[in-house]
């Protein structure tokens, strides 16, 4: 009875999870929008729907104490609870990186970025939305088939945000539109980071061993 009722909570906790992390996608990919349409209204819609994110996390987490308190999980369900602890964590980091990106479409007006600098900006956050998407993935399947997809991926984010910062301070035709070009790059950058964050706590519940796979990023 205590063995169904612990599974009953897991599943829970990971249909919770994961609803937490379709709001955190949907904040990245409003984001995105707000910036190719330089919309500002969006942009602080974004702003304003990242306290939904931040309760997820609370809740979720407190879930979670009550889980390993009162079950006192072993094994497989304790490594599935405790890298749901971290998860909760990436997530709410993505929808805080959602937010920044928002805020930097805000600060670079009354200037505009040049189709070619949205370009670099979108082609990053096309691979961080795919990213993001195969993440939650994994993590609600424990599938380590995306985990290997997620590493290519952020492989690929490193290199555009390498080529992106540098084609910014070479070609840039304002500084304060550079700076919000460089933070905004630099915010999806992170959401790699922290989308391969979720793919090794896959790693840990399937087998128990933490895995590192973010690389140093060379600009």
């Amino acid at each position: 009875m205590q063995r169904s009722m612990l599974a009953e909570k897991v599943a829970h906790l990971h249909r919770e999870l994961h609803q937490m992390g379709m709001e955190s996608l949907q904040s990245l990919k409003s984001t995105l929008i707000a910036i190719d349409d330089e919309d500002m209204e969006r942009s602080k819609q974004v702003i304003e729907q990242d306290a939904t994110i931040n309760q997820y996390e609370l809740s979720i987490n407190d879930a979670i104490v009550e889980v390993l308190v009162t079950q006192q999980p072993v094994a497989t369900d304790l490594r599935t609870l405790t890298a749901m602890m971290k998860v909760t964590a990436d997530y709410e980091r993505l929808g805080d990186l959602s937010v920044e990106i928002a805020k930097s479409n805000l600060h670079r007006a009354p200037f505009h970025f040049s189709a070619y600098e949205k370009g670099i900006l979108l082609e990053m956050g096309e691979y961080c939305i795919a990213m993001a998407e195969e993440a939650m993935e994994a993590f609600h399947d424990l599938d380590l088939e995306r985990v290997m997809r997620i590493e290519q991926s952020d492989v690929v984010v490193d290199d555009l945000y390498g080529r992106a910062i540098r084609e910014f301070i070479l070609n840039g035709h304002d500084e304060r539109a550079v700076i919000q070009l460089a933070y905004i790059a630099r915010s999806l950058e992170r959401i790699g980071d922290h989308c391969t964050n979720i793919a090794e706590q896959v790693m840990y519940v399937k087998k128990g061993i933490h895995f590192d796979l973010n690389r140093p990023t060379i600009v």
